[in-house]
């Protein structure tokens, strides 16, 4: 297969994890493709910012991370249940089961993957096709759902989504705590400075632990947020066009890309002491000094 570069210029990214300092997989879906209403993913990694291509399968894929167990490999996730994994040239598949209703994202908590979705629920991957579910609890029919899920260990994970959902999981049974907003929360990150960051729609900030959770006050920024991350004691923000950082001293701030900026934006991995952004059109590297496109 001949690929054009920039892979962007055929190419919409949906989502990226790094597993090392220069290597990111990405999924992706074809312009022409998209436009022919083909479900489809193709998956692809830029390796110290060359592009290799992993395959194509005909399904549609939301999220992707790079778990270390039971082993070290890339996990992506289709809407439907479908899973892809990949290392070393190898890949395979597997299903959710039950069959979710639409799986929304991924996460990794002590290097294992998460699956979260509609409905509030949620899988835990054991193994190779060992998916285990532990939804949280719904009433009936009522339109819930999360959107991103992490943790600090197995006995202490957090999901959030719709409705301005926040649940935590103990090792054994769910807890939904108050939420200051009632609008959905697209992306959570439990950081190593023992707090836990939840971003949202309306420029919604929140941070907390356990039971206690507040607003964090920004002014009258009102962007929707789809991802936060925690890196070199910052917090970064993005949403579909800008990338901010965020302390108590500064504020939000605008990242500056210098004379090459992205213009799109969405979301937000590191590995290796290097954070990547990835949006629909730019996949972008920062080694805590300087920008670099890879896209």
């Amino acid at each position: 297969m001949t690929i054009e570069k920039p892979i962007s210029k055929n190419a919409i990214f949906i989502d990226g994890s790094a597993r090392f300092f220069d290597l990111i997989y990405v999924i992706a879906q074809d312009k022409a493709l998209n436009e022919q209403e083909v479900k489809h993913t193709r998956f692809i990694a830029f390796d110290r910012s060359q592009f290799a291509h992993s395959g194509d399968r005909n399904w549609s894929s939301c999220a992707v991370c790079v778990v270390k167990k039971p082993d070290e490999r890339m996990i992506a996730l289709g809407i439907d249940g479908n899973v892809f994994t990949y290392v070393g040239g190898k890949s395979s598949e597997e299903t959710l089961t039950p069959k979710p209703k639409v799986m929304r994202n991924l996460g990794v908590v002590d290097g294992i993957a998460y699956a979260c979705g509609m409905a509030r629920e949620v899988y835990r991957r054991e193994g190779d096709d060992n998916w285990i579910a532990m939804n949280a609890p719904r009433k009936g029919k009522e339109i819930v759902g999360f959107e991103a899920i992490d943790g600090f260990d197995r006995s202490e994970i957090y999901a959030v989504g719709l409705k301005g959902d926040i649940w935590e999981w103990n090792s054994s049974a769910w807890t939904q705590h108050a939420s200051p907003t009632n609008v959905i929360l697209n992306g959570v990150c439990c950081a190593p400075n023992g707090e836990v960051y939840i971003c949202g729609q309306q420029g919604m900030l929140i941070s907390g632990r356990g039971s206690s959770w507040g607003l964090i006050d920004l002014g009258d920024f009102a962007a929707d947020f789809w991802d936060v991350h925690y890196f070199n004691n910052t917090i970064y923000l993005a949403t579909m066009f800008t990338l901010f950082t965020y302390t108590k001293e500064d504020g939000l701030e605008a990242v500056n890309f210098g004379d090459d900026a992205p213009t799109s934006c969405y979301r937000l991995t590191s590995a290796e002491g290097v954070l990547w952004s990835v949006g629909s059109a730019d996949i972008f590297s920062y080694d805590g000094k300087s920008w670099t496109r890879v896209d």
